[in-house]
């Protein structure tokens, strides 16, 4: 079955709407709370914010890479970022092995992959994975994979490292944040949590972007890729 660049941005878009509603409630509940109360929604909201964020990016790697598989791209003319991806079972199989054999099956691979179709197992945590801690240098290495660019990522590496995923851990470890302490007023602590969610949400929205951006185009293609 075909798997049209309209098929994958109406999959990307329903990946997206339901976080996207959810968010926005929560950030909304978070806007009108005060006390105890704003507390909680503040902390429910970084775990949520980050659940999101972490799920959005490896879901639409993911589902990329299916769209990927289903155009039936010769490994000779892609990027090398997604050739690499296609020989990393192999790789990863037969990488710390000390037989000649095993080093002979990587060099068969790579000799021949140019000729094979591109095929990878995209749901595969040696394909895409977060490791359940979707830091900078992680999604960095996703970007990598992907053949996408990641300077407006870097430029939000504090936020995502910082005040991010340090928070959503330590919230996911059971330690007490008191952000209003923190942030000495309840309306800072709300316009702090209110930048972060919309800094992530614009970072999803770029991530999305990207690959409907890298489909339409071709950019996963040698010839096309600038």
């Amino acid at each position: 079955m075909s798997y049209s660049v309209e098929n994958l941005q109406t999959k990307l878009d329903r990946m997206l709407l339901w976080r996207k509603k959810e968010l926005t409630t929560i950030n909304q509940n978070i806007e009108i709370s005060s006390g105890e109360v704003l507390e909680i929604n503040i902390r429910s909201g970084i775990v949520f914010l980050y659940a999101h964020w972490e799920g959005f990016i490896k879901q639409a790697a993911r589902e990329y890479l299916k769209f990927l598989n289903n155009q039936n791209l010769y490994c000779r003319d892609i990027i090398d970022n997604l050739h690499i991806l296609h020989l990393k079972p192999t790789i990863t199989e037969h990488g710390v092995a000390k037989k000649s054999t095993a080093h002979a099956n990587i060099y068969n691979k790579i000799v021949n992959s140019p000729n094979e179709i591109f095929n990878v197992k995209p749901n595969e945590d040696n394909i895409i994975s977060t490791d359940g801690n979707l830091k900078y240098s992680i999604l960095e290495n996703i970007l990598f994979s992907l053949g996408l660019d990641k300077s407006q990522y870097a430029l939000q590496k504090v936020r995502i490292d910082s005040e991010l995923l340090y928070s959503r851990n330590n919230i996911a470890h059971g330690e007490h944040i008191g952000f209003t302490h923190k942030h000495q007023s309840e309306q800072k602590a709300k316009e702090s949590f209110g930048e972060l969610y919309s800094a992530m949400l614009a970072l999803i929205e770029t991530f999305k972007e990207q690959i409907l951006d890298a489909a339409m185009h071709e950019r996963y293609k040698k010839t096309l890729n600038p």
